[in-house]
């Protein structure tokens, strides 16, 4: 209740020129300016992929966003969509991309310690999202089984806290095949995450949307070639700097996942672009476009 009862009556108190609400949330300025972050739309888009609490969220905080002075994105395809889905007009919308925080740099991996912690053994492609129908990772096992029949030696490490729906995905993981080869880590916090990231030979990313892209740029900071679906904000992100295919083409991602595994030259030039791509984005330019 604190959004839309509290924080304006307290802005005023305290002297605020300003309301900024960095998340969506059913938000009234009452006399004061009001800005918004929506960081997507997603449930709006695909409904079908998230739960109806997520869902009725949305379509709650909606109205209020609509009345905003301004609305911050981190991306120009989730601009486009607030201004299609909202029917916001245009200038009141501005697209700010979000940063990547310093730690997430290229360092010496110690392989034993990925060995003791996450029985990781030898090569391998990280896949970092939480478990949920959006992030696709039932391609993502896909893609690994394929894989493993041309690079048998490598192994997937999948990284996230558990989200919902993921029936799929349990099935998929219960089908075997290239099971011993595979790592369900759950959450990993963000000291162990760069070591994970700085030592994959690839980082794989089949997300179905996406209203930015964090994992893919944390990956490109820490040095580990991306591999990812080609959905319009994550190109936003990498431009470039990483290879793409459809977020369901098992095959494509696949033949990407291969040629970065068994080219080395190729891997060494996606390491560079991904490492260069990465300095552009900054949590102090996106605090100052903010400001």
């Amino acid at each position: 209740l604190y959004y839309p009862a509290g924080m304006a009556r307290r802005g005023r108190r305290e002297g605020a020129q300003v309301l900024h609400v960095p998340t969506p949330a059913p938000a009234r300025g009452a006399g004061l300016p009001l800005v918004v972050t929506v960081h997507d739309l997603l449930p709006l888009r695909m409904p079908h992929l998230f739960t109806m609490q997520t869902r009725m969220h949305t379509r709650l905080y909606a109205p209020f966003v609509r009345h905003a002075t301004r609305v911050i994105t981190p991306s120009g395809y989730t601009r486009a969509e607030v201004i299609e889905l909202l029917g916001i007009h245009e200038q009141r919308v501005v697209a700010i991309p979000e940063g990547c925080s310093g730690h997430f740099c290229p360092r010496e991996v110690d392989r034993d310690v990925l060995r003791t912690e996450f029985g990781i053994e030898g090569p391998y492609v990280l896949c970092v999202a939480t478990l949920e129908p959006r992030k696709n990772l039932v391609t993502a096992l896909r893609v690994f089984r394929r894989v493993s029949e041309t690079v048998p030696e490598v192994e997937l490490v999948l990284v996230g806290g558990r989200g919902w729906r993921n029936e799929a995905f349990e099935r998929e993981l219960g089908r075997g095949g290239a099971a011993q080869r595979l790592r369900v880590t759950g959450f990993v916090a963000d000291e162990r995450l760069v070591d994970l990231y700085a030592g994959a030979a690839c980082f794989l990313f089949p997300s179905l949307g996406e209203g930015f892209g964090l994992p893919p740029l944390e990956a490109m900071a820490c040095g580990a070639p991306v591999v990812m679906s080609d959905r319009p904000a994550l190109v936003e992100v990498a431009g470039q700097a990483a290879l793409y295919a459809p977020p369901t083409d098992v095959e494509a991602l696949a033949a990407h996942v291969i040629d970065v595994l068994e080219d080395g030259g190729l891997a060494v030039r996606l390491r560079a672009a991904g490492l260069e791509r990465a300095r552009g984005f900054t949590w102090d330019a996106a605090a100052a476009a903010t400001a």
